[in-house]
């Protein structure tokens, strides 16, 4: 996911943006759904199973993915352009993101939003739900996420780099240059 590394711009960005950007409905409400699903998860649904530090990790992971990357990051600011400051990092990063559905350039990057939309985040937070009640499907479900996260990968840009990269041109480091812009936003995005 883009998400976290579009992160890493909010960073360098004025503290009045980025204090700006945190206190956005969205950006709330996202954090707001991340600390109801884990109550939800823990206190609401049954008994809870004890994790091992890896199967911690992982579940957090699916959590993370559910939640902020797949859903708040990649769909509401990239693709729908909802969290302003981040929206416009996603449009540095993949300028793909402003053509929607409807034109070529945007199809790829609007039905891979989709899947993470309708698939990859509710699949991802039944994943977490699944750790933590030692539930028999939990790795079909991980499973399942991880094939549609490669899956992603495959269609977002597989094609783009088939074409020589024609969407991404401004933003991709197409002679290795390795300057830090390009390692910021195309080697690490």
């Amino acid at each position: 996911s883009m998400g976290v590394f579009v992160l890493l711009a909010l960073i360098a960005s004025t503290r009045d943006a980025a204090i700006a950007y945190l206190t956005m409905p969205m950006v709330i409400g996202a954090f707001v759904v991340f600390k109801c699903f884990v109550l939800f998860t823990h206190f609401f649904s049954g008994k809870t199973y004890s994790l091992n530090r890896m199967e911690t990790l992982r579940a957090n992971w699916f959590l993370c993915n559910g939640v902020f990357f797949n859903c708040f990051l990649d769909v509401f600011a990239g693709q729908f352009q909802l969290l302003g400051l981040m929206s416009e990092q996603y449009l540095l990063v993949d300028p793909r993101y402003k053509h929607g559905l409807f034109n070529d350039a945007g199809q790829s990057v609007f039905m891979t939003s989709l899947i993470e939309l309708l698939l990859q985040s509710p699949l991802c937070l039944a994943t977490y739900w699944g750790y933590h009640h030692n539930a028999s499907w939990r790795p079909v479900t991980e499973l399942t996420v991880c094939i549609l996260h490669l899956s992603g990968i495959w269609w977002m840009y597989l094609p783009e780099a088939i074409c020589g990269f024609p969407h991404l041109k401004d933003t991709a480091d197409l002679n290795f240059e390795f300057k830090f812009i390009h390692v910021l936003y195309y080697w690490f995005g």
